[in-house]
């Protein structure tokens, strides 16, 4: 999947897909496939459609290229 979509600004009744790649492993409380903390995934689900932007614009540029 291709994160610079991610990044686009979306309309606030769409919720952001999740960054996640499939390929997880904790490295640090850090996803080596995703790069969000253990916080950022384990609360997911519980984030508004804001929350979920923030968390998708804070992730390193590096993501844009898997």
């Amino acid at each position: 999947m291709n994160n610079k979509f991610l990044k686009a600004s979306i309309s606030h009744s769409t919720p952001p897909l999740s960054p996640c790649v499939g390929l997880c492993k904790l490295v640090d409380s850090v996803c080596s496939g995703c790069f969000r903390t253990m916080e950022q995934i384990s609360g997911w689900s519980r984030m508004s459609n804001d929350e979920r932007q923030r968390v998708i614009n804070s992730l390193p540029p590096s993501i844009e290229k898997t």
